[in-house]
């Protein structure tokens, strides 16, 4: 369900998918993975961490 692997584009050249949340952002594979990590987004986190993956912080948006 849930990888960081995917990152801006997925193999097949479409944009990647991702979920920011808490300053963190976790790439799925598709919009029911989406649904499922907003769900629950605490819990996957942590695995994540847990499991020694470092996750990309959510991008500051410039003020213009």
């Amino acid at each position: 369900m849930v990888s960081y692997a995917f990152k801006r584009r997925l193999w097949d050249g479409s944009e990647a998918k991702y979920v920011d949340q808490d300053g963190a952002r976790i790439y799925v594979c598709c919009g029911g993975c989406v649904d499922a990590v907003k769900k629950d987004f605490a819990t996957i986190k942590a695995k994540l961490e847990k499991d020694g993956i470092t996750l990309e912080k959510t991008p500051v948006k410039a003020v213009k």
